[in-house]
């Protein structure tokens, strides 16, 4: 809804979502010839690569973009089993560690930034800059349904996935070896509990859509990757670990937040419309947990949000999902009353009871009509569906007509 008082207006996505995922380019900016590994001293934050691994370089500094938290990466010995995390200083200071590991060991970094160097722990990140996916390729993971045979079916997959829910393409692409990295690099820092919300929800849409991800690693604020420029000494032969695609632009938080809010909104209210009156009646007894998937969803959205957003990405779909479902019609159309005002949270809306920009209508009356009017819509688009031949509108809502 919008109102003059409103200032809680959301950025718009920055528009990556429309850019194919770059594969297997990778991408290196030449190393800097006056800095030497002969002299670390001359290595600090404010250079513009680093001598000897520009593609980790690349990454971490912009993951790693808070001075003022911690940061850590880990090493696994693939000989002794033993996983040890190490407190950084800073992007160079661990990129100069890695360096020289033994080949048999197997170089990490902690995706997000911490508030203390004491431990990895979840509750002790701060925030992260990034969402992120970790996908394994091979026929094994493939045959064993846990990945792709190769990591073009990977991204061909990925792209699929962003398209089908309107979420930006990730840019920032790590070939580990055996698999991809994909990384949502954001140009701020999400705080954890914000984050961990949201990566739930992007959790739920991979499940949904079976998309074949490691998703301990999805909703895992407390993750570690592999580092760009390392070797994954996994199987026999090392692999290199490669940024192999990368758009500069990184996403607005808000725009990210927006959109996966926006998506797993959508998947909620995504019903099967089976007209077997079988179907029909199982459908009804799930549709129950459903709502309260929805209401709980909507508890986190904020309705003094902007009018677009308000109207096509909250009350649009709502209403058109009343119309597919007569059963639910009036619980949908109350919950979305219940959002809008903020009776959901106990909070008013100030835009429900304050004239707006749009026709100096309120909030109240403003729903009354763009209800209607969305619910109208579906009902015109369904008109074929017998089982609207038999109910007719009352205000929204549906009564039999027989």
């Amino acid at each position: 809804m919008s109102n003059e008082q409103n200032t809680n207006v959301v950025k718009q996505p920055i528009d990556v979502k429309n850019s194919q995922v770059p594969f297997l380019k990778i991408v290196k900016t030449p190393p800097d010839p006056e800095v030497t590994d002969d002299n670390p001293a001359t290595i600090n934050a404010s250079c513009a690569t680093h001598p000897t691994n520009p593609e980790g370089f690349q990454l971490l500094t912009v993951l790693w973009g808070s001075s003022d938290l911690f940061h850590q990466i880990g090493i696994l010995d693939r000989k002794t089993k033993k996983f040890r995390n190490i407190p950084v200083q800073n992007v160079n200071d661990a990129l100069n560690r890695v360096k020289n590991i033994d080949n048999h060991s197997d170089s990490y970094f902690a995706c997000g930034e911490y508030e203390s160097s004491s431990n990895r722990k979840a509750d002790n990140v701060a925030g992260a800059r990034a969402f992120w996916m970790d996908f394994d390729c091979g026929a094994e993971k493939e045959s064993d349904g846990k990945g792709y045979l190769t990591k073009e079916n990977a991204e061909q997959a990925l792209n699929q996935f962003c398209d089908k829910f309107a979420l930006p393409k990730p840019n920032y692409i790590v070939d580990s070896g055996n698999g991809l990295h994909m990384y949502w690099a954001m140009s701020g820092l999400v705080k954890r509990t914000q984050w961990q919300a949201a990566a739930s929800k992007l959790k739920a849409l991979t499940t949904a859509d079976n998309l074949k991800v490691d998703d301990s690693r999805t909703a895992d604020i407390a993750s570690v990757l592999r580092i760009p420029g390392t070797f994954n000494n996994k199987n026999e032969t090392p692999k290199p670990v490669k940024l192999v695609g990368k758009i500069s632009e990184s996403i607005e938080p808000e725009a990210m937040l927006k959109a996966i809010d926006d998506a797993h909104i959508t998947l909620v209210l995504k019903k099967p419309t089976d007209s077997n009156s079988v179907s029909k009646a199982v459908s009804l007894k799930s549709d129950v947990p459903e709502l309260d998937r929805l209401k709980s969803a909507l508890k986190s959205l904020d309705p003094d949000c902007d009018e677009a957003t308000w109207k096509l990405r909250r009350l649009a779909p709502m209403a058109k999902a009343a119309a597919d479902h007569p059963e639910l019609s009036d619980q949908l159309r109350d919950l979305a009353r219940a959002w809008s005002s903020g009776d959901l949270v106990g909070k008013p809306s100030v835009a429900w009871s304050t004239p707006g920009k749009s026709g100096g209508l309120t909030g109240e009356a403003a729903f009354e009509i763009e209800w209607n009017r969305f619910f109208q819509e579906q009902l015109c688009r369904s008109s074929d569906d017998p089982k609207h031949n038999i109910l007719r509108s009352n205000g929204g809502r549906l009564e039999s007509t027989q």
